[in-house]
């Protein structure tokens, strides 16, 4: 009752201002409009900040021009290898490399089938001179030579060069010294390429007999190339001949290549030096033809015609039930060849909508 009766006064209170038609104030916000410019200031500022972020976040292309320096700068690229034929392989209880090692994860990692490899480049041999030198031993000479001999289309799995143990016409032999590898693509465009590898700093090691010269390989893990690509290398420690040969030498070349970027030949960067000369400077590349791992099954319905009435697509594989949850029998079949190839299949509890009862297909 008490309640009741508050209520009524508090209804008399607000209705007689109404009827004697008073009227009632109220405050007007503060700030008016100074305080609409302060929200969209603060909206302004935060469209910046997003953008700034945006702007500031890593994207894919800054971690390909950061490798390429760093590649540029001596780092050794991870593609190159001691050539032992020996795939990278995860170490136990080590995170997953979902994209360059084998692992629990994912099928094993193709390879190459052994003895495919063919050379491609100059004849490895002892030349004149054992070395340019225009710098000293362990040092980067600004020195830029493409080989003439186009590759062929494959993997490349090491590139070669001849370590001369003999100085010939040269101050040093070959051992100590150091350089860059390189392949290059032609753009279209004469006298223009891409660098799609650079291998990072190589030094040519110490024969294994003293005073005797010896072919020498620098492995790479199956790099991919394409007919008509080009060798080339940057630095000395390659054999050359004078006088004769369809190598391209730029000198001086102030600046190593750097990787996924265009260079042009005959540019004030890569100038032309006129002399014929010949480097016994190769690569072996191997067929485009892989051996291993596990190609993933692909299996299709059966044409319309052959399909039972009422039948249901239950699974990537292709196995079919009709609705009292019995296999068919081709399902049975395939099922058993997909265990004969060791593909590995598990059931699952799938539990479809509606009043339907749940199934356990294979998957």
């Amino acid at each position: 009752m008490l309640k009741r009766a508050r209520m009524a006064v508090l209804a008399i209170v607000v209705t007689i201002p109404m009827i004697l038609g008073l009227t009632t104030a109220y405050a007007a916000p503060s700030g008016g409009a100074s305080s609409t410019k302060t929200t969209i200031d603060a909206y302004k500022k935060k469209a910046e900040n997003v953008k700034k972020k945006a702007e500031e976040r890593i994207t894919q292309q800054d971690r390909d021009k950061a490798i390429a320096k760093a590649l540029q700068r001596g780092e050794l690229n991870p593609l190159m290898t001691a050539a032992t034929g020996t795939a990278a392989a995860l170490a136990p209880g080590a995170a997953p490399h979902y994209f360059s090692h084998p692992n629990y994860a994912n099928s094993p990692l193709p390879t190459l089938a052994p003895g495919t490899g063919a050379y491609v480049g100059n004849r490895l041999q002892d030349r004149a001179f054992a070395t340019d030198y225009p710098v000293g031993v362990g040092q980067l000479a600004p020195v830029f030579v493409v080989v003439d001999t186009p590759l062929t289309g494959g993997f490349l799995t090491e590139f070669k060069a001849r370590n001369q143990a003999t100085n010939g016409g040269s101050p040093f032999p070959s051992a100590g010294n150091v350089f860059h590898a390189y392949v290059l693509r032609p753009t279209g465009t004469a006298g223009q390429y891409t660098v799609v590898f650079d291998s990072g700093l190589l030094t040519v090691p110490a024969p294994t007999t003293a005073s005797t010269s010896e072919d020498t390989s620098y492995g790479v893990t199956n790099l991919t190339v394409q007919d008509g690509d080009r060798l080339a290398f940057y630095g000395q420690g390659i054999p050359v001949d004078t006088g004769a040969g369809n190598d391209i030498l730029h000198y001086p070349a102030p600046t190593a290549p750097l990787q996924d970027t265009t260079i042009t030949m005959g540019s004030t960067d890569y100038p032309v030096y006129p002399e014929a000369r010949t480097y016994s400077f190769g690569a072996t590349v191997a067929p485009a033809t892989l051996t291993g791992g596990i190609r993933k099954f692909v299996d299709t319905l059966p044409p319309p015609a052959d399909r039972p009435a009422g039948h249901r697509h239950l699974s990537r594989l292709g196995l079919l039930r009709d609705r009292t949850g019995r296999v068919r029998a081709e399902a049975a079949q395939r099922f058993a060849a997909h265990q004969a190839a060791r593909v590995c299949t598990a059931r699952y509890q799938r539990r479809p909508r509606g009043r339907r009862p749940a199934d356990r297909p294979w998957g």
